[in-house]
């Protein structure tokens, strides 16, 4: 029954055929499933060396033959109100446990992806700084363009963790209104433009031109930004991505498919746990922080929404993002 079903206390016999009460308490204190289930014997045995045996293989208390109604149901109560806050106290210390190795590793992405940009503006600051009278014009200007490229990683790194920041604090507003998805695509094709062109990525965008979203437009841009930000990251020089949709009646799930890397399946498991997540570099050696599918997953959620990724080695990434074309805006807010 036990491996069925998982009570809040059991009620228990001592004298039974076969196996008595003993050797089933001892069993269903030795199974980590069970070893938390408070155990009450209601047995006529209450000599003493009954009592030190039955604590002795993990009961919980005795009710003695023949029993008192009253003083039964009093004795079950206390015992799962026991089990019950036991329960709420360890549900509280996996959850500090959890936000614990959240922060640890929160923190170690921010040293990480902070060092690199800074590293860079300060050696460029320092090259500037001692040799700025003889450097050449063509020198300064691929300097400034360093600078800015790593401008750029910086500002994104921070507006990811901003975000990711408020998230965690619940201060985001989600507004729920009608979006055409192919507008957002758009915008956000138009300020990838230049990581496609230095990479010379072609990028199709398939989607129907008339399909309208009931989602928050910052935060599912947010989402869809930081997805084709690492498709591009992830494809090597000459390759593609594509961006198509498939309806199923209120629902549409939008799919952003590249010709990159791919995803080892060890880290595909793991890939929305910020515990185990592994920041890797791009083809061409683009950085990126550890935020960005967790942001995504996050915001989806936030719409309501779902994400699946698969993956091959060496063949691409394929991310499906699934959300309702007809929620009703009014109850949804």
């Amino acid at each position: 029954m036990l491996e069925n079903i998982s009570p809040d206390l059991i009620l228990l016999d001592i004298m039974m055929p076969e196996m008595d009460g003993y050797e089933v308490c001892q069993s269903i204190k030795a199974n980590p499933k069970t070893t938390d289930i408070p155990v009450i014997f209601i047995t006529g045995k209450a000599e003493h060396e009954d009592l030190i045996k039955g604590f002795k293989v993990g009961a919980t208390d005795f009710v003695t033959k023949p029993f008192n109604a009253a003083e039964l149901l009093s004795r079950v109560s206390t015992h799962i109100e026991l089990k019950l806050s036991r329960d709420k106290l360890k549900k509280y210390n996996d959850e500090l446990q959890k936000l614990n190795s959240t922060k640890n590793k929160f923190f170690s992405i921010i040293a990480h992806d902070l060092r690199s940009p800074f590293s860079g503006f300060l050696g460029l600051t320092q090259l500037m700084n001692e040799d700025l009278d003889r450097l050449s014009k063509e020198e300064l200007r691929v300097i400034a363009d360093n600078m800015n490229k790593a401008a750029v990683k910086l500002y994104n790194f921070l507006e990811n963790l901003l975000e990711w920041s408020r998230s965690q604090m619940n201060t985001i507003k989600i507004d729920l209104q009608k979006n055409n998805i192919n507008k957002i695509f758009n915008d956000i094709i138009n300020i990838s433009k230049e990581s496609l062109k230095n990479k010379n990525i072609t990028l199709n965008n398939n989607l129907n031109e008339d399909i309208n979203l009931v989602c928050d437009y910052h935060t599912i841009s947010t989402a869809f930004r930081n997805i084709i930000s690492n498709a591009i990251k992830f494809t090597p020089n000459n390759g593609n991505i594509i961006v198509s949709s498939l309806e199923d009646g209120d629902f549409i799930t939008i799919s952003i498919a590249d010709s990159g890397v791919g995803i080892p399946e060890s880290q595909l498991n793991t890939i929305f746990e910020i515990d185990k997540k592994i920041v890797t570099s791009g083809t061409n050696k683009e950085k990126g922080s550890g935020l960005g599918l967790l942001l995504v997953k996050e915001f989806v959620e936030k719409n309501d929404g779902k994400i699946n990724i698969t993956s091959e080695l060496n063949r691409g990434t394929k991310v499906n993002i699934t959300l309702s074309t007809n929620r009703n805006i009014s109850q949804a807010e």
